[in-house]
């Protein structure tokens, strides 16, 4: 068929424009003759086939240096002339294949372009020598796809996590990965609001005792086991379910201590939790301890309550760095409910499922915990029956009573309150009735507070409380109250792969005690005025 003049200068213009584009891009990476000459060095004695492809590599980029004529000089930095390389390649074999869109996703910064972050990872995999300690993830990623590495050297330091408090503060917990023992996979069932009613699905790392290797001793040492789950950094007082299904929140693996996490979900929101033993030995164990450290510090995603949540989001970390699991093809389809992917956990030959066949024996062992409502009914029983007049019939009635009419009301029940005055059954029940009553209060605080600030100003309040706190109380209003919503508005801090001790003194961490016993009249003073 003829071809008109039209379309030859058509052809010949797109040929010339793709080959001007491909010529300049290769020149925006080019190599001295001195980095070749290094590289080749060292991939030279190697026989894997990576290294031969990189040897190929090294061959053609030859032709195209003495092209571009660049005049060696200096040190060679055979990290950066390795990335260089990786970015002239058009080779398949040592580009992104679909296996690391999830390991990108988890451990990269995502504003990178996806061929640069490959590029330089993969740089490190062959030249630094600690890859394996400082970025785990993609370790065991380019180890999976090309073989063991030249430069593996023993991991022995700890690993570091931002623990998030009770109080809303921020600490640093440095974890030797060889004092976890065990990790299971925590489940919370379901909750009354639309976020929580199919669950939640978190780590759990079985912390043992400085110093202490027994199981028991570890099960039992629960204050200082972990807990990592993906969650929506809410930047805001109250949640927007509308943003919470379009992916407007960002997304963070957030750690805590277990405690907290018992008493968040079984007092809190009288949930039932569910600890499953993973099937990992000692090595597989410190592996993934310091791929959850990696992806802690690196990753942050878009949070969708339906379909990039904490559920799909852990199977995608448990694929990435347990070889067990994603070769279990049981497990290669994406579990969008935490619920649902935790019952196929619980059928799975990479779990101790057995564990939770009798959950009267699982809660003895610390693999179950039941919810707590049934025994604050049952302590609110004991203390109603003990009055001569109770000005409450239901948990609720009790928590939104007033705290000092309730301690009145009790001393003026003469037989009553004696009989609070000898201990026994009645004073631990109404003791752990006024502990429900403070978590509950906590929560209700939070809750009025981000209102108020939902409905005015920043700037106007802190004005406001300026002019009608003295000194002190408006130090620690700032402190407790005007720091922590800054805070909340911004993105989390993030660092690129673990960080080492210097660069964790750099972030700003907060732990602030503003419960304790000194702030507690300030902080009565500050709601007050309010």
């Amino acid at each position: 068929m003829r071809i008109t003049t039209l379309r030859w200068f058509a052809l010949a213009l797109l040929v010339l424009s793709s080959g001007c584009a491909n010529l300049e891009h290769r020149q925006a990476y080019p190599l001295t003759t001195s980095e070749i000459q290094a590289a080749r060095a060292l991939f030279s004695e190697r026989p894997d086939r990576l290294a031969q492809e990189l040897l190929h590599e090294l061959d053609t980029t030859q032709i195209a240096v003495r092209e571009t004529a660049v005049l060696d000089g200096g040190d060679v930095d055979i990290e950066q002339a390795l990335f260089r390389l990786l970015m002239l390649t058009d080779n398949d074999s040592l580009l992104p294949d679909s296996q690391f869109d999830a390991v990108y996703n988890l451990a990269a910064n995502t504003s990178e372009d996806k061929a640069r972050t490959y590029a330089l990872a993969l740089a490190r995999y062959l030249s630094v020598e600690d890859i394996a300690c400082s970025r785990p993830v993609f370790f065991h990623y380019f180890r999976a796809r090309y073989g063991s590495s030249n430069n593996q050297v023993a991991c022995t330091s700890r690993v570091p996590f931002r623990i998030l408090t009770r109080t809303g503060g921020e600490e640093i917990l440095w974890l030797n990965p060889e004092r976890v023992s065990s990790i299971h996979i925590l489940f919370a069932g379901q909750g009354d609001g639309m976020v929580s009613r199919f669950g939640h699905i978190s780590v759990r790392l079985i912390v043992c005792p400085d110093g202490v290797s027994e199981a028991d001793a570890c099960d039992r040492n629960l204050y200082e086991h972990v807990v990592l789950s993906y969650r929506a950094h809410v930047d805001e007082f109250t949640i927007n379910s509308l943003k919470g299904l379009m992916g407007d929140y960002r997304a963070y693996l957030f750690a805590n201590r277990f405690m907290d996490v018992y008493q968040e979900y079984t007092i809190g929101e009288f949930r039932e939790m569910y600890s499953l033993p993973l099937k990992m030995d000692a090595s597989e164990r410190q592996d993934f301890v310091r791929a959850l450290s990696d992806i802690h510090w690196s990753f942050a995603g878009d949070y969708k309550f339906l379909t990039n949540n904490c559920s799909s989001l852990m199977q995608a970390t448990l694929a990435s760095v347990w070889p067990s699991f994603s070769s279990d093809d049981d497990l290669e389809d994406v579990f969008w409910r935490p619920d649902n992917f935790f019952a196929e956990l619980r059928e799975s030959p990479l779990t101790d499922f057995r564990n939770l066949d009798d959950l009267d024996v699982a809660e003895r062992g610390g693999y179950y915990f039941s919810s707590t409502e049934p025994f604050y009914k049952q302590a609110l029983s004991l203390v109603r029956e003990q009055m001569r007049f109770p000005g409450f019939s239901s948990l609720d009635e009790y928590i939104l009573s007033d705290p000092v009419k309730r301690y009145q009301q009790a001393e003026q029940d003469e037989v009553f309150y004696e009989k609070l005055k000898r201990g026994g059954h009645l004073l631990d029940a109404q003791l752990m009735l006024e502990e429900l009553a403070v978590v509950r209060f906590e929560k209700l605080v939070t809750a009025e507070m981000s209102a108020y600030f939902d409905v005015n100003d920043m700037t106007s309040v802190s004005d406001y409380m300026r002019t009608h706190l003295d000194a002190e109380d408006f130090g620690v209003y700032t402190e407790c109250v005007l720091i922590p919503i800054l805070a909340l508005k911004k993105p989390v801090e993030q660092s690129t792969g673990i960080p080492d001790l210097a660069e964790v003194e750099k972030l700003h961490i907060g732990n602030v005690a503003c419960d304790s016993e000194g702030r507690k009249a300030n902080m009565q003073r500050i709601r007050a005025c309010l």
